[in-house]
């Protein structure tokens, strides 16, 4: 029913099977699942921050992976919980959102693309067979 109420408005509401609803009903559906999917999507970042903490503190104990990299993880994984928790928690509090934000995009942006373009260009460590190994 939702795709035909989206398909409703993209097309001026000609759709027979929708004539018993008014424009004003079916834009209040469709915030309604534009809603649904934010608070998802928030939810799934939520996850995703704790993803990227699991994931800087083995670079902080991992001896080959350089420090700021994995300090800059630490940070972009606690910026996406602190924000998308705020934003799902305190939806009201608009202008701390906004400041929490401003404060970790730097880290998220820079932890995420430093270690996408860290594995990228690193040196690989020799191999060693199994055969020269014994």
């Amino acid at each position: 029913m939702s795709s035909l109420i989206v398909v409703s408005l993209l097309t001026g509401g000609s759709a027979p099977e929708l004539s018993g609803f008014t424009i004003g009903q079916l834009q209040g559906e469709v915030m309604l699942a534009l809603q649904g999917f934010e608070a998802v999507w928030s939810a799934g970042l939520i996850l995703f921050g704790g993803h990227l903490l699991v994931v800087g503190l083995l670079a902080v104990r991992a001896e080959n992976i350089p420090k700021p990299l994995s300090v800059l993880l630490l940070l972009a994984g606690f910026g996406y919980m602190a924000l998308h928790l705020c934003s799902l928690l305190v939806p009201e509090y608009t202008g701390f959102i906004q400041m929490v934000k401003w404060i970790f995009i730097l880290p998220m942006t820079a932890g995420e693309l430093g270690l996408g373009i860290w594995l990228l260009f690193r040196i690989p460590a020799p191999r060693v067979h199994a055969a020269a190994a014994s």
